[in-house]
């Protein structure tokens, strides 16, 4: 019999958000966010070449991609030289992006049958007194839609991030990536949700 499909939602690497936070920050100040940013890239490119050695699933190119953004934002922002809180919530929520990436690439990627759901264009969720409310009909629409372009069994779920109703990338707030696994559970119809923590 065939396995049941599996989803894996992924947080960051361990101390990127963290690290994405002060870059948002620094950049706003002024200060020089180009020193640390360049560690990140290096720390994410290197784990893609590890997986990836031959770059068969062109993950290098992908994250060239990724880090042009980011540096032309960041570089916006010191431009702007204003805290915007928007921005720096769009930012922080980059490393689950990455990872999601990186280990779309660890299990084989899609000659494998794993596709990437950025979770930025599914998930919905509004602001309230007790943190991000998920807006399930919205969610539920939109996931619907996005699988009919994605039929692939399995798939690699980015946590913590979510776009708000007016449609600008956000965060479910600290350790939301916990929230995100049980959220997408729920919009998968899956039968077992099991959490790992601070996985190597």
């Amino acid at each position: 019999s065939m396995p049941a499909p599996a989803v894996a939602v992924v947080s960051a690497m361990h101390g990127v958000t963290d690290a994405l936070t002060a870059l948002a920050r620094i950049a706003a100040e002024g200060g020089d966010w180009r020193t640390p940013f360049t560690q990140l890239t290096r720390r994410h490119v290197e784990a893609a070449s590890a997986l990836d050695p031959a770059d068969t699933l062109d993950s290098a190119r992908w994250f060239a991609g990724e880090f042009d953004r980011l540096r032309t934002r960041l570089a916006a922002m010191a431009e702007a030289a204003s805290p915007d809180e928007r921005e720096a919530a769009a930012v922080q929520g980059l490393g689950e992006v990455w990872s999601s990436k990186l280990v779309q690439v660890a299990l084989g990627g899609a000659p494998a049958g794993w596709t990437r759901l950025d979770a930025r264009e599914v998930l919905v969720v509004e602001p309230s007194a007790l943190g991000a409310m998920v807006d399930w009909p919205a969610s539920q629409a939109r996931l619907a839609r996005w699988r009919e372009t994605h039929p692939e069994a399995n798939v690699v779920v980015t946590g913590f991030v979510a776009r708000d109703a007016e449609g600008h990338a956000t965060t479910l707030g600290r350790n939301g990536s916990d929230y995100s696994g049980t959220i997408f559970a729920v919009l998968f119809g899956a039968e077992e949700l099991t959490i790992w923590t601070d996985v190597d």
